[in-house]
């Protein structure tokens, strides 16, 4: 359900979002918890009552944290690597920070190489930046050989090599243009924000717009937000813009989008690859519908249609 390091319940448009539910209705003990009004929904309108896991009145910090704790005293280190997976499906910064100083306490005891290696696994899965520090002791320290790391697929694509050489150089993905009120817009894929600051990264996200055919940009701006992005970028093409921006409507357009990833200790910086679109502004063209509903027959922009627009 969950690909190209993105949670689980953050998509486009809300056809995914809500296949992507159903199946976490099915497969995920904790999507009752993370998401109860949507699960209740689904309980309702889409599985007439049926549910897949025991149900409980409990809140998810503390479903996940009571499960959690019960794993660590019963030093069932697979449990705790299948929580932070679960954890891992959904940004949740306070529940992330308990988790991570749960480990770190725990790891503060005598060297286990079992206890060690599992719990390093486990942090994995958490975007936290403090997760990263906890793999980097145990290496220090010896007491997890790196390459026994490795092994585990997701601690292969969370580890430095795999994130400067490859995925931190992935362009964007699924690039739309739309105007929405008047105002201009983009919205694309960052298939590793979250990989991206889990590893200590700040993205900012440049863009530029072109005449087909043309090497000299009608615009130009770029976009940082503080907030960790889990789902699809959003940018307000006008708002973000250096100077004025107009774009001409009817005429074939390209856009350029790229993301700089920059560590503000280790002074790293990466370019992606940058994306590009084609598209064109249709005259009267607005993403939102209107509110009372009317047929409206749309020609094609070939000239001899112009008349009929």
């Amino acid at each position: 359900v969950s690909s190209n390091q993105l949670p689980t319940y953050s998509r486009q448009n809300s056809q995914e979002d809500f296949a992507n539910s159903v199946a976490a209705y099915i497969n995920y003990p904790y999507f009752q918890f993370s998401h109860p009004k949507r699960y209740q929904f689904l309980k309702e309108k889409v599985f007439s009552g049926t549910h897949y896991f025991p149900e409980e009145d409990m809140g998810y910090l503390q479903k996940i944290t009571l499960d959690f704790d019960q794993a660590l005293k019963n030093k069932n280190w697979e449990k705790i690597i299948n929580i932070a997976k679960e954890v891992g499906r959904n940004y949740s910064p306070e529940l992330e920070k308990k988790l991570v100083l749960k480990i770190e306490n725990k790891i503060k005891n005598t060297p286990d190489s079992v206890r060690d290696l599992k719990l390093a696994v486990a942090s994995c899965f958490l975007v936290d930046p403090s997760s990263l520090k906890i793999r980097k002791n145990l290496i220090r320290k010896k007491r997890v050989p790196l390459q026994v790391l490795l092994k585990d697929r997701r601690c292969a694509l969370m580890a430095r090599r795999s994130f400067e050489k490859e995925l931190g150089l992935w362009s964007m993905r699924n690039i739309y243009f739309f105007r929405s009120k008047g105002q201009d817009y983009i919205q694309f894929m960052d298939p590793v924000s979250l990989t991206s600051r889990a590893r200590g990264f700040d993205t900012r996200y440049n863009w530029r717009v072109f005449n087909e055919g043309s090497n000299i940009h009608l615009a130009e701006g770029n976009f940082h937000n503080d907030e960790i992005n889990f789902g699809s970028v959003k940018i307000n093409l006008g708002e973000t813009a250096v100077g004025t921006m107009k774009l001409p409507v009817g005429k074939p357009l390209i856009l350029e989008v790229g993301a700089q990833r920059v560590h503000p200790i280790e002074f790293k910086r990466l370019n992606s690859k940058i994306a590009k679109i084609r598209f064109v502004i249709p005259v009267g063209f607005n993403y939102n519908a209107p509110k009372q509903a009317r047929i409206r027959i749309v020609y094609p922009l070939r000239p001899e249609f112009k008349s009929l627009n």
